[in-house]
């Protein structure tokens, strides 16, 4: 409901259960850069298990932008900076 209302999800314990096939490319900048653009091809959807600030597990399916900034971030989990990801 917040990243509908917000733009915000409080995520804990992440984890990608599906990444759909369909890829978009599209320029991204990340904060750790601030004057670095990049063209990056993600998925388009992501469905999403994690857990909220009570540990109550929650499932999402992410589509368009909001797949985009999750995955940059996750990448971010995962030790992987945007530049890694160049096409």
């Amino acid at each position: 409901k917040d990243l509908e209302d917000n733009g915000i999800l409080d995520c804990f314990n992440p984890r990608i259960l599906k990444r759909s096939s369909k890829k978009v490319a599209m320029e991204e900048g990340c904060l750790s850069y601030p004057d670095e653009f990049i063209e990056i091809e993600r998925s388009e959807t992501v469905v999403v298990k994690y857990e909220d600030e009570n540990k109550v597990d929650h499932k999402i399916k992410l589509e368009g932008f909001a797949a985009r900034v999750f995955l940059h971030e996750f990448d971010h989990m995962q030790g992987i900076n945007f530049t890694q990801r160049e096409r």
